[in-house]
């Protein structure tokens, strides 16, 4: 079977998948019938026949059997996923918000219409992540999975620690280059790895959990004597998301920065590389790394999806099935490092009980433990101080 298929947004994921697809001549799992665009003004790099501005000219095709939706609007890419799903065609999306805010909704359209949705380039761009979970992990039990989920934070941490660079010089370098939106915030604040973490822990531990219940600290607020004192203890900061399914069927959740250890799978890895480590039952710990950012990793990402769902049979994710109840912990006692940049800041976490500190010009650096909730509770009033933390991560 070849896919018939209506591509939604031509920008750098959709180019991308465009060029790869165009290089792979009569090996290619499909052909891109049309192209829907937004922007009437914008010049592209294709003829204008090749494009429509009406979603209708792909939707209501009934040529068309495969639907590619790579725009950069949440609400846009839940109707084209939801119009194409009930039209029965298959879907292909990278909208990693729109699908982790949606995945019910999505995962109850997907019973009662013929179509299926796969997406494997919303999280972690070149590392087929979703396609392990549902073939290598069918039959095993995974209670924990933790990575480097965002390429364009990672770039930012590996120049201030290779190159010295300021948190600003980095962020605007990575800019420049492409790996991180004028607008940032959705990368520093650690937004985008939520979304991602989301999803994988649906897949991974079966359960559903929405982006806004997972806690998240990003590293906006990063300064120099953070990355010194990483240094001096032989580590590096990484931006880390975690989802452990606890044995009392609690679930443990966070995205924070991580003073992670020369022996962790995350080390090593620099620049937009993404890594993903999974800890299950029967094959222990497994790591996938590559790029996790890019026009042409993460359109093979998309090419990888258009391909699976041309093999006979192939019905989309069946570990989606898996989906339990579960509650958050909250209670968790995190081992942290916490930068304050002055005494005011310090009284906003009483409840931190300190095993090391040390005053500097920078301010005060401490190395201590508190809960979970406490840091909830005043996570804004942290950042709006200008407070730093990181979870000290043991050594394996």
């Amino acid at each position: 079977m070849k896919a018939n298929i209506g591509l939604f947004g031509f920008g750098v994921v959709g180019q991308g998948f465009y060029h790869i697809l165009s290089q792979k001549n009569g090996s290619a799992p499909g052909r891109i019938a049309r192209i829907c665009v937004r922007s009437r003004d914008k010049q592209r790099s294709l003829p204008a026949q090749h494009f429509t501005f009406d979603p209708a000219d792909i939707l209501d095709d009934p040529d068309i059997t495969h639907v590619v939706e790579l725009t950069d609007r949440p609400e846009d890419a839940f109707r084209i996923v939801q119009q194409a799903l009930q039209r029965g065609k298959m879907v292909i999306s990278a909208n990693k918000k729109m699908l982790s805010d949606r995945l019910g909704e999505i995962s109850e359209l997907q019973g009662q219409f013929p179509g299926a949705l796969l997406y494997e380039a919303s999280a972690c761009g070149s590392i087929p992540v979703f396609q392990n979970l549902e073939r290598y992990y069918a039959h095993d039990e995974v209670h924990r999975i933790q990575g480097i989920f965002n390429g364009s934070t990672n770039y930012i941490l590996t120049q201030m620690t290779e190159q010295g660079l300021s948190y600003a010089a980095a962020l605007a370098q990575a800019q420049a280059l492409g790996f991180a939106e004028t607008e940032p915030a959705l990368d520093v604040d650690a937004h985008d790895p939520a979304s991602k973490l989301a999803l994988l822990t649906a897949h991974a531990l079966g359960c559903p959990v929405t982006p806004e219940a997972i806690f998240r600290f990003g590293i906006r607020t990063i300064q120099p004597a953070d990355i010194a004192f990483a240094a001096r203890q032989g580590r590096k900061i990484r931006l880390l998301g975690q989802a452990t399914l606890l044995p009392d069927g609690r679930l443990e959740a966070w995205v924070l920065p991580a003073f992670v250890p020369v022996d962790s799978p995350f080390y090593a890895l620099n620049n937009e590389y993404n890594g993903v480590q999974i800890e299950s039952k029967y094959m222990e710990n497994q790591v996938l790394s590559g790029k996790g950012a890019g026009s042409l990793p993460t359109g093979f990402a998309v090419l990888g999806d258009l391909a699976a769902s041309v093999r006979p049979g192939h019905t989309g994710y069946t570990r989606m099935q898996l989906a339990r109840s579960t509650r958050p912990d909250t209670d968790t006692l995190l081992h942290l490092y916490l930068h304050f940049p002055d005494a005011v800041s310090r009284a906003l976490l009483p409840e931190l009980v300190p095993e090391t500190q040390e005053n500097t010009v920078a301010g005060l650096q401490v190395r201590g433990r508190v809960a979970l909730h406490h840091l909830m509770a005043r996570r804004q009033a942290l950042l709006d101080a200008g407070v730093f933390l990181a979870r000290w991560e043991d050594r394996n």
